[in-house]
């Protein structure tokens, strides 16, 4: 089920419309770095979401985990519920915001 443009829902009590734009922020493993880009794009593909860019924060030499966000269009609940559910289960993903 696909909500119609400007369609409104309920995401964890927030209240969202849709399609909405925004910045998905990951903490992963800084070992995946050389991956997560392609990993993360072939998600998106997978779910029909729009990705105009993602952006790497710059993390310290020898650091443990690294940042990045991808600037994302959700075009309804369900697709946005579905591709969190997948990024969730990438191995090297520890925090999605």
């Amino acid at each position: 089920m696909h909500t119609s443009p400007m369609e409104t829902a309920s995401f964890d009590g927030a209240h969202i419309e849709f399609p909405v734009t925004f910045d998905l922020k990951f903490i992963y493993e800084s070992a995946s770095a050389a991956t997560i880009n392609a990993d993360l794009l072939a998600v998106f593909a997978r779910r029909s979401v729009p990705c105009v860019s993602i952006e790497t924060k710059e993390s310290k030499p020898g650091a443990r985990y690294g940042r990045l966000a991808a600037r994302v269009t959700f075009t309804s609940l369900e697709q946005l519920r579905e591709t969190y559910e997948e990024l969730g289960k990438l191995s090297y993903v520890k925090g999605l915001i």
